[in-house]
């Protein structure tokens, strides 16, 4: 289970809480730069990719789950050592960036994010971030939700986000559209309907790859780990049960 941008371990707890009994073990990684788990200001994106295939099982392919910044770190696991995975459910992911000014233009705007953590502390830049649009349909979450996220949100150290930013952020992140059609794993992409630019990504991924499904939950943004958790686990159940019926095959 990988969570996203100032996540950690318990942020996708309402899918964890409902396929525990599935599995004999979960586990639930804090990504680099979160809490207290170790970063190095020389470490890229695929260097992290690396270290975190080094911690998968090398006997028995696993289950990889990835909210949005996890999503993206789980698809470029799962191109790079695909027979460490049965199958992958990637939530709110986007393959990277092949235009090169729209990356440019990214790739700005996390260092200017970077900074601004780094100048005003994790708890303002964490408010500031909750008022992206992308995050809008979580405004009408139910209060107690929505005070425990903003707590997540603003426990980490600058320093640590503000590298996760720079190197684990899209624009840093080497494009994979180019590999999805060689995807071997099956993956179910799942977005919410609310959230129309990664549901229209969701889309062109299907079309590269015979490998995705697509599920596009009604009435939810981004994060449809916390908006509609049982939702991912749908979905998610439903490929794990075509995955091993086309194993059997």
């Amino acid at each position: 289970m990988l969570h996203g941008f100032l996540g950690d371990e318990t942020a996708l707890d309402g899918v964890t809480s409902r396929i525990a009994s599935r599995f004999a073990r979960v586990e639930r990684w804090v990504l680099p730069g979160h809490k207290r788990e170790p970063w190095s200001a020389s470490w890229t994106f695929d260097a992290v990719v690396d270290r975190l295939i080094e911690r998968c099982s090398a006997v028995e392919p696993g289950v990889i789950v990835g909210y949005s910044m996890g999503a993206r770190i789980a698809l470029a696991m799962i191109l790079r050592a695909p027979e460490r995975f049965s199958c992958a459910a990637l939530v709110g992911v986007d393959p990277g960036i092949d235009d090169a000014p729209t990356r440019e233009a990214r790739l700005r705007w996390e260092r200017a994010m970077a900074d601004e953590l780094l100048r005003d502390g994790t708890q303002a830049f964490a408010a500031r971030w909750s008022e992206l649009e992308i995050f809008a349909s979580q405004r009408s979450l139910p209060g107690p939700v929505r005070e425990a996220l903003s707590l997540r949100r603003s426990q980490h150290d600058p320093e640590g986000i503000a590298w996760a930013m720079r190197a684990l952020g899209t624009g840093s992140m080497p494009s994979r559209w180019g590999a999805l059609a060689g995807l071997a794993v099956p993956t179910v992409v799942v977005t919410g309907e609310l959230d129309k630019k990664f549901t229209a990504i969701s889309a062109t991924m299907a079309e590269r790859s015979p490998r995705v499904a697509r599920c596009v939950v009604e009435g939810v943004g981004h994060d449809v780990t916390l908006e509609a958790p049982e939702a991912v686990v749908d979905a998610l159940q439903t490929l794990i049960a075509r995955s091993s019926v086309d194993a059997e095959k």
